[in-house]
């Protein structure tokens, strides 16, 4: 009988599991790391977050990993999930959690002019269209990664000026001066003049690459494993659905296109279909 306990103590320890979790405090709107170290390979590690099921992705032998988005209107406080993962057919499951800090967003009031306005760039049949195409496009991510190394800044000077951040609330308003509509900007604005050259902020294939009429030029890029970069507002687009660019590449340019009060770039970034504050990645390798 002692032998049975020893064995099956050597056995626990053998099969046990360490999740990290960085940060373990973030701001709202940003992204967090989640990290599955075990003793041995496992299968079909994923995590249940918010009503939604997250492959963990594997990264190194007996290592796996996925990072989860949070937004800037989330309500603060505690977040919990649970990562499972399956071994010699038996389902473990491991509980988690993180605490969601206030982001602190201003808000900003902007008027759409009558140009604008006659261009299509405030009707709302058209921005719904425009969500789903886009949606679906964050919702069929890669499952294979094409990064390498840090996302880099999609400008080539990066002292560009932000004119818009991340998180603020925005009231937009008519030519006259009449409330049309509100939400949380969920990307952020660069003051690019007209045809500034616009840059792959990361490898990956192009998930939609067209000309919109509330976004304007659009591109998105599948990074693989959930993370998507987001350019609007395009002048000109250099590159086709399904293209694989890598990072730096050319693949636009920046212009004053559908929903806009003057020329720039809107770049956005979609972990998992969520939209964070993409600021925090560049120069920085999850």
């Amino acid at each position: 009988m002692r032998k049975f306990f020893l064995l099956c103590a050597l056995l626990s320890c053998l099969y046990s599991a360490t999740l990290n979790i960085t940060p373990r405090q973030p701001l709202q709107g940003n992204s967090v790391k989640l990290e599955l170290l075990t003793e041995t390979a496992v299968r079909n590690a994923s995590v249940v977050f918010r009503g939604k099921t997250i492959p963990l992705y594997l990264s190194a032998p007996n290592k796996y990993t996925t990072m989860l988005g949070t937004y800037m209107d989330w309500p603060t406080g505690d977040y919990r999930m649970t990562v499972s993962y399956q071994m010699n057919g038996r389902r473990y499951e491991l509980p988690a959690i993180f605490t969601l800090q206030n982001g602190q967003f201003d808000v900003e009031t902007l008027v759409i002019s009558r140009q604008k306005q006659e261009e299509g760039a405030t009707d709302m049949t058209a921005l719904a269209k425009e969500n789903a195409t886009l949606g679906a496009a964050f919702r069929a991510w890669k499952q294979g990664s094409y990064t390498d190394g840090a996302f880099v800044f999609p400008l080539t000077d990066t002292k560009t000026p932000v004119t818009s951040p991340y998180g603020i609330q925005r009231h937009y308003k008519n030519h006259q001066g009449q409330p049309l509509y509100s939400w949380a900007h969920r990307g952020i604005d660069y003051a690019a003049v007209l045809n500034t050259p616009v840059y792959a902020a990361q490898n990956g294939i192009i998930a939609v690459a067209e000309q919109m009429q509330v976004h304007g030029g659009t591109i998105v890029i599948d990074h693989g494993q959930g993370i998507m970069s987001i350019y609007n507002h395009l002048a000109k687009i250099n590159v086709k659905k399904d293209q694989y660019v890598t990072k730096n590449a050319l693949i636009g340019y920046s212009g004053n296109t559908g929903h806009t009060t003057g020329p720039h770039l809107h770049y956005g970034l979609s972990v998992h279909d969520v939209r964070v504050n993409p600021q925090e990645w560049f120069g920085k390798k999850w």
